[in-house]
């Protein structure tokens, strides 16, 4: 990321520990967070590593949802967290 020093951004990568997956931060707002920019890359960027990790977090949890649904759509939206 080409920012200046004052203006730092962050992102995160959650790896499960029991399965070894990745998953990287999705589109989050919760707790008054924002996404500050998506790279070209498709990569979220958050103005705080918190705000990171808990985009990091979230998006692990909405595919371990999805998964236990078996992949259905039909999974309540209100359980989903990230809107991408």
């Amino acid at each position: 990321d080409d920012a200046k020093s004052h203006e730092v951004k962050f992102t995160c990568v959650f790896t499960c520990p029991l399965t070894g997956e990745h998953f990287a931060c999705g589109s989050w707002s919760n707790d008054g967070a924002e996404v500050v920019d998506v790279g070209k890359d498709g990569i979220f960027w958050y103005k705080n590593k918190k705000q990171a990790m808990n985009a990091a977090a979230a998006k692990a949890l909405d595919c371990f949802s999805r998964r236990e649904c078996h992949g259905k759509e039909n999974a309540p939206l209100a359980q989903q967290r990230c809107r991408d």
